[in-house]
């Protein structure tokens, strides 16, 4: 009896020193393009600033709200805001984790010698100071339009991959250029045309032939 009291002391006294080692999170990163920073635990509240991938943030505690998790920050040292905000931790990873390594399906590239990265905010395309060089393999989401100035990629940064824009005439694309298929249509309905008037021609010259004979 005495030895089961003894474990089950020695287990209570070990519970809370796991819980804090393994729960414990000093700062956090942004995982993804960008997330929004908040005055108060609610996505409803002030916007204090918008914050892009990879930047790091101090925490402060933890708050639960109508079942969304976030963190409450530290915004010292960022310009134009509070001392403390908070954000969606789902937005976010412990930065002493190290994200696992993406593999990415690329169909296109860059083919500039060097190709500013762009982020979409609201309705304009801001530069996030990235940049990339020629050869770079990307993907292109939601098809490829020449007529477009920027185009929706994504690509590989940290082992993360990454979802921002290029301008289109910075990419290069795998397959038959968007010309040479407008090239190749026009000359395939010239010669369909061609072929029709040919045959119109024909068939009149022979229907005059057989009047002609009788």
């Amino acid at each position: 009896m005495k030895k089961l009291l003894l474990l089950l002391v020695c287990i209570m006294m070990l519970t809370p020193v796991s819980s804090g080692v393994f729960a414990q999170t000093d700062s956090v990163r942004v995982v993804c393009d960008q997330t929004l920073v908040y005055s108060a635990p609610d996505i409803t509240s002030e916007t204090l600033m918008t914050a892009t991938y990879g930047t790091e943030f101090s925490i402060v505690s933890d708050e639960v709200v109508d079942y969304k998790l976030f963190y409450k920050i530290s915004l010292v040292g960022h310009l134009n805001t509070p001392s403390e905000g908070y954000i969606l931790k789902a937005h976010t990873l412990n930065s002493e984790i190290s994200s696992p390594k993406m593999t990415l399906s690329d169909n296109a590239w860059v083919k500039s010698e060097t190709a500013v990265v762009y982020n979409l905010v609201g309705e304009e395309f801001v530069d996030t100071g990235i940049t990339l060089g020629k050869d770079t393999k990307i993907r292109v989401l939601n098809g490829y339009d020449q007529s477009k100035t920027y185009t929706h990629i994504a690509f590989v940064k940290d082992d993360n991959i990454v979802y921002y824009y290029l301008k289109t005439a910075d990419i290069g694309v795998s397959g038959i250029n968007y010309l040479i298929i407008v090239a190749i249509m026009t000359l395939i309905t010239c010669a369909c045309a061609l072929s029709i008037v040919f045959g119109l021609k024909a068939k009149k010259k022979k229907k005059a032939k057989a009047n002609k004979n009788k």
